[in-house]
């Protein structure tokens, strides 16, 4: 989706920088993976790291670092080609994946003062992002975990972490990655406000047994038991890991039910006026033949549906028509 960052003006915020990771492949996507970093999937009509730079400019914050893996050349040429007033774009690779927490090491000698930290594949619907550079302000905190109310204990906790809090306050006493019981309705989403001095947190954390890898929950807890502050800003709404088709197409046609829109369609898309559309977000440069029914789909960037085609709870490439299987 070409669709530019707003142009509106706004006031550098000179003390923060952010890091987005956006290194990772995105195994349980299937072939997709093969073809699109998850940091370029789209939502709506902006890709996932759109809208976060989008998130980030709104607060004014000016040096982003962008962690990059598989598919790097494809989001640094993706970003490149972007308007992005304001904004200083770096971009750092991560060879191997290792972990969340070995992907921001990569960011150490670029990061000099407090800075966010944003997964780069996952969508965020912030209540109020601002909320995390106040709260960390007002308490002096080490770190700020983004998190979120759930309805009903251990929901989409299992995918994400626990975060237990002291009584009567949203001072963190304990994090627990991807928990297996009954815990707390507060869950950890992939934001988080750190100060630079976390990198020496980071130099200590050591692999999980669970995944092998450098998790960034191991890092928090290290900085707990060290007897810092980290404080729980309730200020997410909704948030939405894409690892699978599921995923994509989900949390695309929850956004258009917020945004009360029968279909999104880019501006560059040729759709045949006698195709039939509902619940449909079509990319840039897409062509959508004559006599063709789509319901529940997502049509990726200068992909192509064939006339009379019927397809419904499903993600068209360039190259595949994948079907979502609970959706």
């Amino acid at each position: 989706m070409k669709n530019k960052l707003k142009k509106n003006k706004f006031t550098a915020e000179k003390n923060y920088s952010a890091v987005i990771l956006a290194a990772g492949k995105g195994t349980r996507l299937g072939h997709l993976s093969t073809e699109t970093p998850k940091a370029l999937l789209p939502i709506g009509n902006l890709t996932i790291i759109q809208h976060q730079l989008s998130l980030l400019r709104q607060l004014g914050i000016v040096d982003i670092i962008i962690v990059v893996g598989f598919g790097g050349e494809k989001i640094k040429q993706h970003l490149t080609t972007l308007s992005t007033p304001g904004l200083q774009l770096t971009f750092i690779r991560q060879e191997k994946q290792l972990g969340i927490a070995h992907a921001l090491m990569q960011a150490e000698h670029l990061v000099s003062q407090p800075f966010f930290l944003l997964l780069g594949d996952v969508f965020f619907d912030f209540i109020s992002i601002g909320q995390m550079i106040t709260t960390h302000r007002h308490h002096n905190a080490t770190a700020v975990v983004a998190t979120r109310n759930q309805q009903v204990i251990n929901g989409s906790i299992k995918k994400n972490y626990a975060v237990f809090v002291g009584n009567k306050s949203n001072i963190v006493k304990k994090v627990i990655e991807k928990p297996s019981g009954l815990v707390t309705a507060l869950e950890g989403v992939g934001a988080y406000v750190f100060n630079p001095s976390v990198f020496n947190t980071l130099k200590s954390t050591p692999r999980t047994a669970q995944r092998d890898e450098y998790e960034i929950t191991t890092t928090i807890q290290l900085l707990l038991e060290s007897n810092v502050k980290v404080i729980a800003s309730r200020c997410v709404r909704y948030d939405n890991n894409i690892s699978t088709l599921d995923d994509l197409l989900k949390t695309n046609l929850l956004q258009m039910h917020k945004k009360g829109l029968q279909n999104i369609i880019s501006r560059s898309a040729h759709v045949h006026p006698t195709a039939n559309m509902k619940k449909t977000v079509v990319g840039d440069n897409c062509v959508v033949g004559e006599g063709s029914v789509l319901t529940n789909v997502v049509v990726m960037n200068a992909a192509r549906v064939e006339k009379k085609s019927v397809i419904k709870n499903s993600v068209i490439s360039q190259k595949s028509v994948f079907l979502c299987q609970n959706v």
